[in-house]
Parts: C-alpha cells; structure tokens; sequence
C-alpha cells in the first residue's frame, strides 16, 4: 500500500492539479471536473487494492500454519 501511495504523491498530484488549472482556465462544466478527479482516485484504490492483495498472497505463501495442512 505504501508504495501505491508514494506513487501517487509523486504523481498522481500533479496530474490533478493539471486538471484544476485546466478546468480553471478552460472554464469547463463542474462535472467533468468531477468525473476527471473520480477517475484519477479510482485509480488510487485499485493500485492500493492490488498492492494489499499481492502481500496476502504473498504472507500465505510463507505460512508456516498454511504448509502444514496445504499446498500450492
């Protein structure tokens, strides 16, 4: 999770801030600022949901309880 969020201080942010000036600037709808910024957080939560979700993996691989009683 931590390195999903790094990613998105470094790169992330910028990105949104790119769309508020656009949205500034080119005086565009209310909604498509809303929908620019849900697709970038979108992305946020499924990079965190995939990081999370290779380290369970990765921990039961490792298990010791989980080698006992089954394989992979």
């Amino acid at each position: 999770m931590y390195n999903s969020i790094q990613h998105f201080l470094t790169f992330g942010t910028e990105k949104i801030e790119k769309r508020v000036r656009n949205f500034i600037h080119e005086q565009k709808d209310l909604g498509d600022l809303v929908i620019e910024l849900q697709e970038e957080l979108f992305e946020l939560g499924r990079n965190i949901l995939q990081e999370v979700l290779v380290d369970m993996d990765n921990y039961l691989r490792k298990s010791g309880t989980r080698k006992q009683h089954w394989e992979i």
